[in-house]
């Protein structure tokens, strides 16, 4: 088996949800089964909010808004690290750590 098909799988099969978003392009790449199991949101309708309305699903006090967050992890450097909690509102409107 393939790296590739080996990493697919690991993703596709994961347990803990996993959401891809490239910060350049500004696109939508993936979400797996556990993401939707966990937030009630599938590829289809996380693709269809409009990107504000897509950060408002986050609720922190710790960082005053989430696209600056995206900017702070758009200008990381090699193996730097950036941490970032916040509640994440679900598709049944409830809140998730």
């Amino acid at each position: 088996m393939s790296n590739n098909v080996s990493n697919a799988n690991l993703l596709k099969f994961s347990l803990n949800g996993v959401y891809v978003f490239n910060l350049i392009k500004g696109q939508k790449i993936y979400v797996n089964n556990g993401y939707t199991k966990l937030t009630g949101y599938t590829f289809e309708a996380i693709s269809k909010l409009r990107e504000a309305d897509f950060y408002n699903l986050f609720h922190t006090d710790k960082i005053l808004s989430t696209p600056n967050h995206s900017n702070n992890i758009k200008t990381m450097k090699g193996d730097e690290i950036l941490e970032f909690e916040y509640q994440f509102k679900k598709a049944d409107s409830s809140l998730m750590w």
